[in-house]
Formats: C-alpha cells, structure tokens, sequence
C-alpha cells in the first residue's frame, strides 16, 4: 500500500490497496475506511498530494506513467510518461 495524507486535514489519509489497486480514505481519528474507486490502472507504485491553489491533487505514479487519481471516482489519468535517460 502506499499512502498520503491531505493537506489542510491531517487526519484524512488516502492509500492504495496492493491487492485491488483501488484507492481509499482512512480517519486516522476513529479508524473509519472509505473506498473510493477502483483506479483502473494495475500497479500505483506512488502517491503525493498537492493543494494548488484552485485544486486538491492527488498525483500518482503507474508502472512508468505520470498521472493523477480523482478523489471522487479513484480513476488514474496520465499526465506523461516517466522514462529513463541513458
């Protein structure tokens, strides 16, 4: 699993379940787990939250692509490709 809390609710954390890669919520407060959604991707390798100004993100790493998972549905949108430079 990888996890991520949000900023501006430090007991609001969001992860990624290995075995189904769909993403959740858990209240660090009371324990309380919340799926989200399936992210419809096979391996989250990573996740950051970012608060930009005019959004909350949920950025996201998969197997070599760049994206971000929506906090709503779970679902993993590509931003770009990771590659390595030789």
């Amino acid at each position: 699993m990888v996890f991520t809390v949000k900023a501006g609710d430090p007991d609001l954390f969001y992860y990624v379940s290995d075995g189904s890669n769909e993403l959740y919520t858990i209240d660090r407060t009371d324990g309380t787990t919340t799926l989200i959604g399936a992210t419809g991707v096979g391996v989250i390798e990573a996740i950051a939250y970012y608060p930009e100004p005019s959004a909350n993100v949920l950025y996201a790493a998969n197997a070599g692509d760049f994206g971000t998972l929506n906090l709503s549905t779970g679902a993993f949108s590509i931003i770009g490709e990771n590659r390595k430079r030789k």
